[in-house]
């Protein structure tokens, strides 16, 4: 198509020429056309792909010390399997050292989900392919071969004069006929740069197997990448790309964020939440009874988000997330944990600095599993 929207179109029944208005449009009906220029060019089939080009995709190796809410590295059994992505791509991990929680992961840059990668794909499926592979979904010949093949078999009837030929046997007057002439002059222009762009060169000439449009292509992947340049100009604004990871009840939508792959990437330690451990807190807190008002409460710190946990702590020491309730709702009183054992609560840990006047035997997985934020 050209600036003033006069086309050219090909298709399996022939060449159609057309104006934006459909003023004097013109149909060469062509029967099983790519059949006969297969018969014609001696091409058995549209070329198999050899391969496609390089995305220039880079990759890394990316350390993370993965630790629950207690401490305990985190192993490969976590619910939520951690899962380290840059962008929209998930790195791989190759390394887990379950005791330390040393994850080693390989992730590419900028990944093959990215947009830039999706696009050097579309580039190279949708243009490179499409011109000078497979046009027309593997059917023969190739586009190359087409526009060979007609520039030297349909010379009678693809010109100037017999374009005009057809149109004049239309009832026009004579100033239609000078639009006639305008338009059929188009209709050859779109023709002839159709030819150079993908006609193959002739016996002779450079280039020869390769038609005008295949050969700069060729030659700018031989100093540049042509889906590259495309693509980085249309995605320059992707960058930089965050680093994020899920694992357990834990996202992380930005640990870091890059512009490229790292050559050196630093580890990172980071925290993740295990439903399956005990909820562990931070500002593990004892109550505090104010006996003019008579009141008990634990500070505000100790609230565990938005929640009905407060972090509190046991007999042992530890700072652990309980389920606040009425202290007749606990299953039994304590001094310490073995209380608990031998009152038939196997799991469970003794709470210290209540407001129930005592130790009380609590679930010190139920906040964890509620999946209430610990860290």
């Amino acid at each position: 198509m050209d600036s003033q929207k006069n086309s050219m179109l090909i298709d399996a029944n022939g060449i159609h020429f057309s104006t934006n208005t459909c003023a004097f449009d013109v149909s060469i009906t062509i029967q099983d056309m790519y059949e006969q220029l297969e018969s014609l060019s001696g091409e058995v089939c549209a070329k198999s792909i050899s391969g496609k080009r390089s995305m220039e995709e880079s990759s890394f190796e990316q350390v993370l010390f993965l630790k629950d809410q207690c401490g305990n590295g985190i192993k490969r059994a976590l619910r939520t399997y951690p899962t380290l992505s840059v962008g929209d791509s998930d790195c791989m991990d190759t390394e887990v050292n379950s005791s330390t929680g040393r994850w080693t992961f390989l992730c590419p840059f900028p990944g093959s989900d990215s947009g830039n990668s999706r696009c050097r794909t579309s580039v190279n499926d949708d243009i490179v392919r499409f011109l000078f592979t497979d046009p027309f979904g593997e059917a023969c010949p190739d586009l190359s071969t087409v526009a060979t093949t007609l520039a030297a078999t349909a010379r009678d009837f693809l010109n100037e004069h017999s374009l005009k030929e057809e149109l004049y046997k239309l009832p026009i007057s004579g100033t239609q006929k000078s639009q006639v002439d305008a338009t059929v002059k188009k209709y050859s222009q779109l023709w002839n740069v159709f030819k150079q762009a993908l006609a193959k060169g002739t016996a002779g000439t450079p280039g020869q197997g390769s038609s005008t449009l295949e050969q700069y292509i060729n030659m700018y992947n031989k100093y540049r990448s042509f889906e590259g340049d495309i693509c980085n100009d249309l995605h320059a604004g992707d960058l930089p790309l965050n680093m994020s990871l899920r694992a357990g009840v834990t996202t992380i939508g930005s640990i870091t964020s890059l512009k490229a792959a790292p050559e050196n990437p630093k580890p990172f330690n980071i925290t993740v939440q295990d439903s399956n451990q005990i909820a562990c807190c931070k500002n593990g807190s004892r109550s505090s009874l104010n006996r003019s008002r008579g009141t008990c409460s634990y500070p505000d710190n100790a609230t565990v988000g938005d929640s009905d946990c407060v972090c509190g702590q046991t007999s042992g020491g530890d700072a652990i997330a309980f389920e606040y309730m009425e202290c007749a709702n606990f299953v039994s009183q304590c001094t310490s944990d073995d209380d608990c054992v031998k009152a038939g609560y196997k799991t469970y840990k003794c709470l210290t600095g209540s407001c129930c006047g005592g130790g009380v035997c609590f679930d010190p997985y139920a906040c964890s599993q509620k999946g209430v934020p610990l860290i």
